[in-house]
C-alpha cells in the first residue's frame, strides 16, 4: 500500500501544518471531507488535490470568527461562515447528505444542510449536556449521546425546523439493568434490522 500524510504535521512532502488535535472526520457524499477541530473550536472542509504531491484545500467551515454561540436559538438558522462552535466533537453524515454534528461545549446538536450552506440547531425537548456525538435512525429520529447526564435522548421523530421542541424519549441514569449508560456515553451504532442501538462508554 501507499504510505502518505495527507494533512498534518507528521512530515513528509505533502504535508500540511497547523492541525492541532483534529477530533473526528466525516466522508460528504460528494467526496469531501469534514474535520472537527474542537482544541480550536473549528470545523475544516478538505478537499483532496487530484494532482501528485499537492497539498489539498483545506478551509475554516465553521468558526473562522472565533468560539461562541451562533445561531443563538433552534428557530434560527445561519450561514457556515457565520457559525461559532465550542468544543464541536463527532460528526455523522445523514442519508440526505446533512450532517449532524455534536455542538458539545454549547449543549447542542448542529445540522449542516446538505450543501454545506446552512446551519440549524436541532430543536429537542432535552436539556442537553456536553452531547459527543448525535446519529440519524433509518426513521429519521436522532439518538443523542448525551455525555454529562449519562444517558441517551432520543427524538420521537425527525427534529423539527421550527419553534416547537421535538418530543424526545430517554435511556441512561435512571433506568438500571440493560438500558442503563453509564461513564458517560460516547457514541452509539445502529443495528440496522432490528432498530436497536448500542451505546458506548468513555
Amino acid at each position: 500500500p501507499t504510505v502518505g500524510n495527507w494533512m498534518g504535521g507528521g512530515g513528509g512532502s505533502s504535508g500540511m501544518k497547523g492541525l492541532k488535535k483534529p477530533f473526528s472526520v466525516a466522508e460528504l457524499h460528494d467526496g469531501r471531507v469534514l474535520l472537527s477541530m474542537p482544541a480550536t473550536h473549528t470545523v475544516l472542509l478538505v478537499e483532496r488535490a487530484t494532482g501528485d504531491g499537492a497539498a489539498p484545500t483545506v478551509t475554516t467551515l465553521i468558526g473562522s470568527k472565533g468560539k461562541g454561540r451562533v445561531p443563538a436559538t433552534p428557530a434560527a438558522t445561519g450561514r457556515p461562515g457565520d457559525c461559532r462552535v465550542d468544543t464541536p466533537s463527532m460528526m455523522k453524515v445523514c442519508k440526505d447528505g446533512s450532517v449532524l454534528l455534536a455542538d458539545s461545549g454549547n449543549n447542542r446538536v448542529l445540522r449542516l444542510s446538505p450543501k454545506m450552506d446552512r446551519v440549524s440547531v436541532l430543536n429537542v425537548a432535552a436539556d442537553l449536556n456536553r452531547p459527543l456525538s448525535a446519529v440519524e435512525r433509518s426513521d429519521g429520529s436522532i439518538v443523542i449521546a448525551d455525555s454529562e447526564h449519562n444517558r441517551l435522548v432520543i427524538t420521537a421523530g425527525p427534529p423539527s425546523q421550527g419553534s416547537t421542541p421535538t418530543k424526545c424519549f430517554f435511556a441512561g441514569s435512571d433506568k438500571k439493568g440493560d438500558d442503563a449508560v453509564k461513564d458517560g456515553p460516547s457514541g452509539g451504532a445502529e443495528k440496522k434490522k432490528s432498530g436497536s442501538w448500542f451505546g458506548s462508554g468513555k
